[in-house]
């Protein structure tokens, strides 16, 4: 309530203030009258809040302003700032304060300034990264300077200080990415004078601490650090001058006068020709003393001018001179000579020899009388992964060659690999061409050694072979009209339980694959011979997987040429035994195919045992002791009888017969017989295609062809015989087994046979008879004739009885049980 009075008194002295002087005062009783809206805070601790819109409101506003709302304010509380309406658009304050300082092009000329005052100064006191000027030209063609400074007065024309000790740039930094070039190339800083007592650049460090030159040059380009010319052909003056007030040296390189080149012939230079050398040659000298740790004779260049610049160069051009063009002999303990590379970025190498003679370009000799080497290379670096020697030709000889000496008795090739505990190869070779890695010969016929031996006290493989692209690992060959092995295992301790030879593989080829290629060998591909203790074997075959222990195969074309050969010659167990010993092996303990015409497995009894036994001995075992499959169109059993008596089968029961087939096909069954079908069928002839019939017709007797049936087409007929039979359980035939049945049809004359069946007569209710119907193919239910109160039905035209309900508007099937009456 008190905040609704103080507001009606504000708003009563705003109007009567308002009706005083044409302005509206707020807080005030006397508003300025220069202005429509005073507002004062009466407390002195209020503001003013003028319309607060959101942006989306803000912009929505535009469409309703025109020219004449120029100069409307609000507040947008999205970006925190106030807006103007310019007359066609809002403007931010900032944008309204930011107009144009200086009309362009600008220019202006100064008398006065206050004192102490700069005519023009520009001042930035912030961290951020910001210049605090920038002009750009940014036309391409433009000449003009982009600054122009002319100073008519005795100071200095541009001053730039960098007043910050730890600043580590430049008071001026001039650069320019021109490619003219020129006599006088366009520079990052130039410097004129056009007086005739003044200079072209000064640079000095006022600074008697400052060790640093006053002018430092430095070229990361293939020209000179820095160019001095003298272009009047009239001046007298040196191109340099160099004045040092102290005691040290007025011109200092980093290395000899070589470091540097100097054309003309001043007094303060030698100049060294080819005609004026500083030896006189031949020269000979011997030195009995010299400074501690020093060399007698050292040439140094640390030049860095373009250009190849060798230290030393020997020759030697008188062809019969025998004498090498450099000589290096030493008495002390130290190497007679040693070239070192102390560039890490250098590719070349230390030493390098060449010759287009018949003779070595680099030989070693050791002719003393103690151990030593011809020659010693070594890496010291131990991430060094390249070799301590390698050597490479493009000629057809070899890479490397090991001669060794006929009175010697060392190897020819001695590889020592010290480290314990390292694995590295201690022979590699990398062939990248069409021929063998490594080739190893004996060319002595009396040598009984091995071309290749090896050995190891280790737990590994003496030899392995490996390849990952070519087809085999080992390949052993014996040439030659005498008999030899082309590849021999051997192990000599009896105690050894390990086979002399194991293959394995991950592969899906085999692990061992043995070929004859002789048409007139007459031995095995493999041969296994022990002479071993009871159920020790001559050839075992393993697999602890789900595969084959054992696979024989042949492509032979004659009798005997058997794949796999088993034969017992003793009162032993059988000629070939296959077990598997893993009760998770899924797979069988003979298997065999073919893709030939005759059995993949024949089992032919010469004496009077049984042909074939298969026997599950395990009482536990569900699985079938036979088990016959095929994906042909051939029989999945064929029992052929040509013996003058007998059954064609026996099946017992604990040793008693309880089935039997005749030589005949009689069959006799002591527990009766049971099928899967529902009716008794025979197979008939039908009028026309058989593709016009399907289960369930209603069938009659043809009258146009013998032992043929077809379609019922009128009602009670009495030369119905049956119904194509869906799935009879018996089929009879007059025909033998072996003929063609495709185009008869089996038609079931008792049993429950699916039928169609129609509504002619009437809905069907189980138990009634069905007759035919004039529908072709359908029954329909059978309609008695009531004679003295005794319903007579069509004599011979009873096709049997409903077993289900029909009532359905369409034709359909129902279950009957046919028996033609």
């Amino acid at each position: 309530m008190k905040v609704g009075k103080a507001l009606l008194v504000l708003l009563f002295a705003a109007i009567t203030s308002y009706a005083q002087n044409k302005s509206l005062g707020v807080g005030t009783p006397t508003p300025n009258a220069n202005a429509a809206l005073h507002v004062e805070s009466p407390t002195n601790n209020q503001g003013f809040i003028m319309p607060r819109l959101t942006t989306a409101q803000r912009t929505g506003m535009s469409t309703l302003l025109t020219s004449t709302d120029n100069g409307l304010m609000l507040y947008d509380t999205d970006l925190k700032t106030i807006y103007i309406w310019d007359g066609t658009a809002w403007k931010s304050t900032a944008e309204v304060a930011g107009g144009a300082k200086l009309s362009y092009p600008y220019k202006d000329s100064v008398t006065t300034t206050l004192t102490g005052n700069d005519v023009f100064a520009l001042k930035y006191n912030n961290a951020a990264n910001k210049r605090v000027l920038r002009v750009e030209s940014l036309s391409a063609t433009n000449g003009s300077s982009a600054v122009s400074v002319q100073q008519n007065g005795t100071g200095i024309g541009i001053f730039s200080r960098v007043d910050n000790p730890a600043a580590g740039t430049s008071a001026v930094f001039g650069t320019t990415n021109s490619n003219l070039g020129g006599a006088v190339a366009p520079v990052g800083v130039y410097g004129e004078s056009t007086g005739t007592g003044s200079l072209g650049a000064a640079f000095r460090v006022n600074n008697a601490a400052n060790n640093f030159p006053a002018v430092y040059a430095e070229t990361n380009g293939i020209g000179s650090a820095a160019r001095l010319v003298s272009l009047n052909a009239a001046s007298t003056a040196p191109a340099l001058v160099v004045v040092n007030a102290g005691t040290g040296s007025a011109i200092q390189t980093t290395g000899k006068i070589q470091a540097g080149e100097f054309i003309g012939n001043g007094s303060g230079l030698t100049n060294i020709t080819a005609t004026n050398p500083r030896l006189t040659l031949p020269y000979q000298d011997s030195v009995l003393t010299a400074p501690a740790n020093s060399n007698l004779f050292r040439l140094y260049y640390g030049g860095t001018a373009p250009g190849n610049v060798g230290l030393a160069y020997f020759e030697n051009l008188n062809p019969t001179n025998a004498f090498s063009p450099l000589f290096s002999r030493t008495l002390g303990t130290g190497s007679a000579s040693i070239f070192m590379i102390d560039n890490s970025a250098n590719t070349g190498a230390a030493v390098g020899a060449t010759t287009n003679g018949t003779g070595p370009a680099v030989r070693g000799f050791n002719t003393g009388t103690g151990n030593g080497f011809a020659g010693l290379f070594q890496n010291n670096n131990a991430t060094n992964a390249f070799p301590a020697i390698q050597s490479s030709t493009v000629g057809t000889g070899p890479g490397l060659r090991v001669l060794q000496n006929t009175t010697s008795a060392g190897s020819g090739i001695d590889v020592i690999l010290q480290n314990t505990t390292g694995t590295a190869l201690g022979l590699s070779v990398n062939q990248q061409g069409t021929s063998n890695a490594g080739s190893f010969a004996i060319n002595n016929a009396t040598n009984t050694s091995a071309a290749l031996f090896s050995q190891t006290t280790g737990t590994g493989a003496a030899f392995q072979a490996q390849t990952s692209s070519g087809f085999t690992a080992v390949y052993g060959r014996r040439e030659g009209a005498t008999n030899g092995n082309a590849g021999l295992f051997d192990i000599t301790d009896s105690a050894n339980t390990f086979p002399s030879l194991q293959a394995n593989t991950v592969g899906t080829g085999a692990a061992g694959n043995f070929k004859i290629t002789n048409t007139a060998s007459t031995v095995s591909a493999v041969f296994g011979e022990t002479n071993g203790a009871l159920l020790s074997a001559g050839v075992y075959g393993l697999n602890t997987g789900n595969g084959f222990g054992v696979v024989g195969r042949s492509t032979g074309s004659a009798i005997g040429s058997a794949a796999v050969y088993g034969e017992q010659l003793g009162t032993g167990d059988a000629a070939g035994a296959f077990r598997i010993n893993n009760a998770a092996n899924v797979s069988n303990a003979v298997y065999g195919e073919t893709n030939g015409t005759a059995s993949a497995i024949n089992a032919a009894q010469f004496g009077t045992g049984t042909g074939l036994l298969a026997q599950i001995v395990n009482v536990a075992n569900t699985s079938n002791a036979l088990r016959v499959l095929t994906n042909g169109t051939g029989n999945g059993i064929l029992v052929n009888h040509t013996g003058a008596s007998g059954n064609l089968a026996v099946f017992q029961s604990s040793g008693a017969n309880a089935a039997r087939i005749d030589k005949t096909g009689k069959g006799f069954f002591n527990g009766g017989t049971q099928t899967g079908g529902a009716d008794l069928a025979e197979m008939f002839d039908v009028e026309g295609s058989r593709q016009n019939y399907e289960p369930g017709d209603v069938l009659v007797i043809s009258e146009r062809t013998d032992r043929t049936v077809e379609k019922s087409s009128a009602a009670n007929s009495s030369k119905v015989v049956g119904v194509y039979a869906t799935k009879p359980g018996v089929t009879l035939t007059e025909k033998g087994m072996d003929e063609n049945l495709d185009e008869l049809i089996p038609m079931g004359v008792i049993g429950v046979i699916p039928t169609k069946v129609c509504l002619e007569n009437g809905p069907i209710k189980r138990g009634d008879l069905l007759v035919t119907s004039s529908k072709q193919g359908h029954a329909m239910k059978a309609m008695p004739v009531n004679v003295g109160g005794v319903l007579i039905y069509p004599a011979g035209a009873i096709l049997g009885k409903a077993l289900e309900n029909f009532d359905r508007q369409e034709n359909g099937l129902i279950k009957v049980l046919v028996n033609v009456k």
